[in-house]
């Protein structure tokens, strides 16, 4: 394994650890349930889960764009995986959305799938070639 590879591995695998030290959700131990966070946090993974990206647009904040539920996704994890594909186009706006909001592209829910491995799952193209380029910009961002 060269150098940088594993220089990437590790700034990536310090930076998984504190992301979810800081913002994992599961049993609410981030949030407090009466929170403003909270809520909203909640109301936009209902957002996201039914495809209504325009609302999560709207509720995403930078404070939760990493944020994790119970089951350990993120909202670009949830949009990957619940996007079907006659709502494709509109999904990788979403993902592009979160993307230059900040989402880490190499955080996993608690099967270990990440968001690029949904949008393979699920036949989403356009958005698993987007994901895949915005992962290598980050990767190559963070040696620099």
């Amino acid at each position: 394994m060269s150098f940088i590879t594993e220089l990437k591995l590790k700034m990536i695998s310090s930076r998984k650890k504190l992301v979810l030290r800081k913002y994992q959700a599961q049993d609410e131990k981030t949030f407090n349930r009466n929170s403003i966070d909270y809520d909203i946090f909640l109301q936009l993974m209902k957002a996201i889960n039914v495809c209504n990206f325009e609302l999560a647009k709207l509720l995403l904040t930078s404070d939760i764009v990493n944020a994790q539920d119970a089951s350990g996704a993120t909202p670009i994890i949830a949009a990957c995986r619940n996007c079907p594909r006659d709502k494709e186009n509109e999904g990788i706006v979403f993902v592009d959305f979160l993307i230059n909001k900040g989402a880490f592209l190499d955080l996993y829910d608690n099967n270990k799938k990440t968001a690029y491995d949904f949008a393979e799952n699920n036949g989403l193209h356009n958005i698993k070639t987007h994901i895949a380029l915005a992962s290598n910009y980050q990767a190559v961002q963070q040696c620099f």
